[in-house]
């Protein structure tokens, strides 16, 4: 290591870098309001980055449900149904559906999914 920084290897050098979990230390409500802007599927996800991350969709304020995320319709029911079950028992703001092409039903939609989902403002 030279006096910058940087790994000196075999002639070549290489910057030595660190990484930083900045995410982590923000507070909770920053934390939901980031995950309120993904789409719930990824929000879930994210519960699989560390312990500390494992319940944290659970309190996210929006749900943004597309059904196509997924390739069945019973599979974004089960999940629809797993993610209400799951959720703590929090208010939720808003409850966006979309119908598989990344836009919102039209009003009087006539997909089950639709009626029973609305954007609640």
């Amino acid at each position: 290591m030279n006096n910058d920084g940087e790994l000196v290897k075999a002639g070549k050098r290489h910057r030595e870098t660190t990484t930083t979990d900045r995410l982590t230390h923000l507070p909770e409500p920053i934390l939901y309001h980031i995950l309120s802007f993904l789409d719930t599927k990824c929000a879930v996800q994210t519960s699989v980055l560390s312990r500390a991350w494992n319940r944290t969709w659970k309190h996210v304020p929006v749900l943004n449900l597309d059904r196509g995320s997924f390739h069945l319709a019973t599979k974004f029911h089960a999940f629809v149904t797993k993610v209400l079950s799951l959720r703590y028992d929090l208010k939720l703001r808003k409850v966006v559906y979309f119908d598989g092409d990344g836009r919102l039903p039209a009003k009087g939609g006539k997909s089950k999914a639709s009626r029973i989902l609305q954007v609640l403002d």
